[in-house]
């Protein structure tokens, strides 16, 4: 089961410690399917891209964790890269059709595309072997001895 939406608008968090925090809880599950764990991580991947301010640089760190818990294998590493910028495709056109559907709500749902679509070229520009060395370079440092 995935959860579908895992962004930081839905999560719970608590104190740990003076300056961190962790996962409490997870809200939302109105998007939950049944499907690939793979989607999961694009999916957290796009969303976490869209509140840094290196949005590039997000897939390793977020990579790092997935891994310690479910590592990839060849297939879920070589399709990364396209899924993630499937599920900033998809978020953008959903929220233009959420738009057109409830107008009055425009500043929430257009969350995504206010840096999404800047984010989507990047990604396309660099291409998939840059953004796989960046992603996957990035992921070994946090497993390193």
């Amino acid at each position: 089961i995935n959860h579908g939406d895992f962004n930081d608008h839905n999560l719970l968090v608590k104190p740990d410690g003076p300056s961190k925090y962790e996962i409490s809880g997870i809200l939302d599950f109105g998007d939950m399917s049944y499907g690939y764990f793979i989607f999961e991580l694009a999916i957290t991947i796009m969303y976490m891209m869209i509140e840094n301010p290196n949005p590039v640089d997000v897939g390793g760190p977020v990579m790092a964790g997935w891994e310690s818990v479910f590592p990839l294998n060849e297939a879920e590493r070589d399709s990364l890269y396209l899924l993630v910028l499937c599920r900033f495709c998809q978020s953008l056109v959903l929220a233009r059709h959420a738009v057109i559907q409830q107008p009055e709500n425009e500043e929430y749902l257009m969350i995504t595309a206010r840096t999404g679509v800047r984010h989507l070229c990047r990604l396309w520009e660099l291409g998939k072997e840059e953004v796989e060395r960046i992603w996957f370079q990035s992921a070994a440092q946090f497993t390193q001895p």
